[in-house]
């Protein structure tokens, strides 16, 4: 059963409750290429929408694989033989 416009039946009682829409189309007619197109707008939407997830979680996936390259940088350059404990680099001369 379809109508010739949107129906939109919306239960209602206050705005904490979940709501209930029921769109009836018309096949062969303007509204039905409105629903389609919106439709295909919001599959695209939702496309570019994971697309920019993904780019975001790859970024702060290298963010923290470099943080973790360079904290392992930084602590063997503080462990090795030419620092001394107060982080200052020795004299070559005193280690000859």
């Amino acid at each position: 059963m379809f109508a010739s416009k949107y129906l939109t039946l919306l239960l209602l009682s206050t705005l904490q409750k979940p709501v209930t829409v029921i769109k009836l189309v018309a096949r062969e007619t303007v509204d039905e290429d409105i629903y389609l197109m919106q439709e295909r707008k919001s599959k695209m939407n939702a496309a570019i929408m994971e697309t920019t997830n993904d780019k975001n979680r790859a970024s702060r996936e290298a963010a923290k694989e470099k943080e973790a390259l360079l904290k392992t940088a930084v602590d063997r350059f503080l462990q090795s033989p030419s620092m001394n404990r107060n982080g200052k680099e020795n004299d070559p001369a005193v280690l000859v």
